[in-house]
């Protein structure tokens, strides 16, 4: 099934065929203003967008909610971002990783290797356009929604099973 859906209003530094997306983002950038303008450029093409400053706000709203794509920057203080993918994974197995730097793939790559065993690199600065497509290409390859739901253990320690959107449990 895929997850595009009709074409929305081109964003700054996007393409006349931009394609609204729907999926869950969760982004880790502990930097406030690349954050902002990340959470924004995902917004605009329909995306809901949990963004987390750091490690543990991550790992929170991993325990909470299904997710679709995590999007991590590699250099993150407390913890790197492929141990917050290593982590995330955990929780939500076979997760869609990309992992975001400055520095160049090959000065990242055996970190990124050594937390998961497959993953996406994007290098900054990136267009609009490049995180869209690559997140659309994603979307389009995960696997339908209604097949997806996330362990969450309960007050009790007991785990339940969270439908897509995380609003409660399944029956």
């Amino acid at each position: 099934m895929a997850r595009t859906t009709s074409s929305v209003p081109t964003p700054p530094g996007g393409t006349a065929t931009a394609k609204r997306l729907n999926g869950i983002v969760l982004l880790v950038e502990d930097e406030p203003s690349v954050r902002s303008v990340m959470r924004r450029m995902m917004e605009l093409r329909g995306l809901t967008v949990l963004a987390a400053e750091g490690p543990d706000e991550a790992l929170r709203f991993a325990e909470a909610r299904r997710i679709d794509i995590l999007l991590t920057d590699i250099q993150l203080p407390g913890m790197n971002g492929p141990e917050v993918a290593r982590r995330v994974r955990a929780l939500q197995p076979g997760l869609k990783v990309v992992f975001i730097s400055g520095y160049p793939r090959e000065e990242t790559a055996a970190a990124m290797q050594e937390a998961v065993d497959s993953a996406e690199f994007l290098q900054k600065p990136f267009t609009p356009a490049h995180l869209g497509e690559l997140l659309g290409r994603l979307l389009e390859s995960a696997p339908p929604e209604d097949t997806m739901t996330t362990p969450v253990p309960n007050k009790s320690g007991d785990t339940q099973r969270l439908p897509p959107g995380g609003d409660g449990p399944t029956s």
